[in-house]
């Protein structure tokens, strides 16, 4: 065995997304009550930019933050800022 083999040879490719591209990342601005089966935070993937769209909404309508964008190795790379969210669910795409 060579000084390079076995040892840190773990492959090197990255785990398929499938056909995600999206994501939202949501949180509880107060946290959580006791006893709630509601996590304080979570994230969600989408294959669409409409279905990650409907969701943040809904996720802010129930009084959570959100922020979300598009999953690596997606090009281009989006990031839509908790400020920013409302603007971009607004957006026709």
């Amino acid at each position: 065995m060579s000084e390079n083999e076995g040892v840190g040879c773990e492959s090197r490719v990255k785990p398929s997304i499938g056909p995600y591209i999206w994501y939202i990342s949501y949180r509880s601005k107060i946290g959580t009550k006791p006893g709630s089966r509601l996590p304080a935070r979570g994230t969600q993937r989408f294959r669409s930019e409409a279905e990650a769209k409907q969701f943040a909404l809904e996720v802010i309508r129930n009084g959570w933050s959100a922020i979300g964008g598009t999953i690596n190795p997606h090009t281009p790379k989006r990031v839509i800022s908790s400020r920013q969210i409302l603007n971009w669910i607004a957006q026709k795409e």
